[in-house]
């Protein structure tokens, strides 16, 4: 095994480099997949998606719905509504039972009623249930 001198300005810099690189990496990998997340959700198209919803109460269809990067999201078609295949974000502090809600709804083909707030870059949905 080598012994390393951590007294010279060389070795003190390879150990600086060797500690970023990976974090630095890191960052730029989750940034790039972050992106194609983003460009995943978009891909329907619609120019619609970039226009803020009408907030309130609303009867709709889940189209798509998952998790990623730390949120949750889900695409809504408001049959008599504002929005055709819109994406939004459930509100933090509800995203796990929202998203369950959710899955619920898709896998048994009901509707869902959720209650819409502004938001940026996605509408977020306050309040989330299945409507039979």
């Amino acid at each position: 095994m080598r012994k390393v001198d951590f007294k010279t300005p060389l070795a003190i810099s390879a150990l600086f480099f060797a500690l970023l690189v990976p974090d630095a990496a890191q960052a730029q990998q989750e940034n790039a997949a972050a992106g194609l997340g983003e460009a995943l959700m978009s891909m329907d198209g619609s120019p619609e998606n970039v226009v803020e919803a009408a907030t309130g109460w609303h009867t709709c269809d889940i189209v798509r719905t998952g998790a990623g990067w730390g949120n949750h999201y889900v695409a809504l078609t408001c049959p008599n509504g504002p929005f055709t295949n819109r994406w939004h974000t459930m509100i933090a502090n509800q995203k796990d039972p929202m998203l369950a809600t959710a899955l619920a709804a898709a896998t048994s083909g009901n509707k869902v009623q959720v209650y819409i707030g502004p938001g940026s870059p996605y509408n977020v949905i306050r309040a989330l249930y299945l409507h039979k």
